[in-house]
């Protein structure tokens, strides 16, 4: 029994090895991938001008966001989990290095652990946020506020950018995402208030 035993502690143990191993290969391999297609988008921007551009500057940014939480997965595979004040800097640093807009963000976010497969959801709400800003803010104020603290026995995120917008507005479908994004992190009792460009919404870790 105890050689039994042994031998079977063995093999878990090599498993799990090989299982990270195989996590460490998948998440190189899914960030290398990303990143030539982002060069590639990158590249092909390079001939765009107005609209066009803009519209390949949106999806360019999601996919940089998914790139950014498959690097730190790569980097820290053994943890499942995503710290949002890191990855949400990612994203501030990916967006000033698309955006000749003049907005400056300001960060207050707590250090709070998401699974991967959620923080992801957080990772598109924000990018949609800022997208939101490159192509429809007429704001004199360029200041972008977020913020992601405890609230009760959970936890509150705040987003504004003091632009206005109203529904029929090209920036409806922005919105109509970052509402459907909200209900995939069960996010509650979500508003928006179109004057100020202000987002909020609650939420578990």
């Amino acid at each position: 029994m105890l050689v039994r035993e042994s031998r079977l502690k063995r093999a878990v143990k090599k498993a799990n090895k090989n299982y990270h191993m195989l996590l460490i290969e998948s998440n190189h391999r899914i960030k290398n991938n990303l990143q030539t297609i982002i060069s590639m988008l990158e590249y092909s921007n390079k001939d765009l001008k107005g609209k066009d551009s803009q519209a390949l500057n949106r999806v360019l940014g999601k996919i940089q966001t998914v790139s950014a939480l498959h690097k730190h997965l790569y980097l820290d595979v053994r943890n499942e989990k995503v710290d949002m004040k890191t990855y949400f800097n990612d994203i501030i640093s990916l967006y000033h290095n698309i955006s000749n807009s003049q907005f400056k963000i300001v960060p207050e976010i707590s250090t709070i652990s998401i699974p991967s497969e959620r923080m992801v959801y957080f990772g598109l709400i924000f990018n949609e946020m800022l997208s939101n800003i490159i192509e429809h803010s007429t704001s004199l104020e360029k200041m972008v506020t977020i913020s992601v603290i405890d609230f009760e026995d959970r936890l509150k995120l705040t987003y504004s950018d003091n632009s206005s917008f109203d529904a029929t507005s090209s920036s409806g479908l922005g919105t109509n995402l970052i509402e459907q994004l909200v209900k995939r992190v069960e996010g509650r009792n979500y508003k928006l208030e179109r004057e100020t460009g202000k987002y909020q919404f609650e939420f578990y870790a």
